[in-house]
């Protein structure tokens, strides 16, 4: 479809029910796109007379098809932007689960018995269950946007919609330092309130905070292998991700990918080529930070909504009198992170 699209003649066509039916799923599968759409143009489309003035207007907002198709336009924006901003916690670094607790508890295993030698005749073992629990609390994150009557009467859709995807865009780009800050542990609370990463407790930490090398990071390597549980019985990591800053980003790509060793004279082969994928966040803030392991299996994110776009009347509110507000529209999320273990990601620096 073109960028004139004839709202009108479609309504007219169609009838309300089917219009709105088939505008909101052309939008969906992105044949029409949301700036294609003029709210000023569709109150026209839905009374048949130019949306001019407060009549018009009125008569148009009384439609549930202005709601609907309204609310699906700055839906698409949000959710858009939050899905393309190019964030990496949601995909890379936690696993979701899903919750309905506002402090979520997840059961972990301290330690898993070995399997016994069973005689003839002699029952099986029971296997033991040493629990813990991990409190991980859920919050909740939103903003509102308002439609006023003059967005519809002078047409002012682009900046609307505008304004949608930049909350869209901020949520993603808010989610992401949430999740970044805790896998970093930036505020000592990461594992169960108290402090993540430690030399001395956990053996995940080095004794002397150092920049990322060849060396560094086969220590960390090596920490990571020696992990055992709690009856010291070994545990099997698989380090798969570098997440870094942006100071550490190049020399995490040189090892990672470079075919020679990096810093060898006679430059031998790299044997830490494609021994891990290189991420980098700008909410790492210290210089040269840099953790390697494998995220997924250490920290977890409870979602108890994802990102939701809901609408209301705004006319029916006492902001709505006081602004001439049309609609609200609530963009909102719900969730917490924290880590259920110390031994799969070690951090360097």
């Amino acid at each position: 479809m073109g960028n004139q699209i004839s709202l009108r003649e479609l309504y007219q066509s169609d009838g309300e029910q089917v219009f709105t039916a088939k505008l909101c799923e052309l939008l969906d599968k992105g044949e029409v796109k949301p700036e294609q759409i003029s709210l000023n143009r569709l109150a026209s489309a839905i009374t048949g007379r130019y949306c001019d003035g407060e009549s018009v207007l009125q008569e148009a907002i009384q439609s549930g098809t202005f709601q609907t198709i309204t609310t699906k336009l700055i839906s698409k924006k949000v959710i858009d932007a939050y899905t393309l901003t190019p964030t990496l916690g949601m995909s890379k670094l936690v696993e979701v689960v899903p919750s309905n607790k506002q402090v979520e508890k997840i059961a972990g295993w301290a330690a898993w018995d070995m399997p016994k030698v069973v005689a003839e005749g002699e029952e099986y073992p029971q296997m033991g269950t040493y629990e813990k629990y991990f409190e991980i609390p859920n919050v909740k994150y939103g903003r509102i946007i308002s439609l006023t009557e003059e967005a519809v009467l002078f047409d002012q859709t682009n900046e609307l919609l505008r304004r949608a995807a930049s909350l869209g865009e901020k949520a993603a780009l808010h989610q992401e330092k949430l999740i970044v800050e805790k896998v970093v542990d930036a505020a000592s609370d990461a594992y169960n309130g108290s402090a993540l990463y430690s030399q001395a407790s956990y053996g995940n930490y080095p004794a002397s905070a150092a920049n990322l090398t060849k060396t560094t990071l086969e220590a960390a390597w090596t920490a990571l292998a020696g992990m055992t549980d709690e009856n010291s019985d070994p545990i099997i990591t698989t380090p798969n991700l570098i997440l870094c800053n942006k100071d550490a980003y190049f020399k995490a790509i040189e090892l990672m990918r470079s075919p020679e060793g990096p810093e060898t004279a006679n430059r031998v082969i790299n044997v830490h080529q494609g021994l891990a994928e290189v991420q980098w966040s700008p909410f790492i803030t210290t210089s040269q930070s840099w953790l390697y392991g494998d995220f997924k299996k250490q920290f977890k994110y409870t979602e108890i909504w994802p990102i939701q776009v809901l609408s209301r009347r705004g006319q029916d509110t006492s902001e709505g009198f006081l602004k001439d507000t049309i609609y609200q529209y609530k963009v909102r999320y719900y969730g917490g992170v924290r880590a259920i273990d110390h031994r799969f990601v070690y951090k360097g620096k």
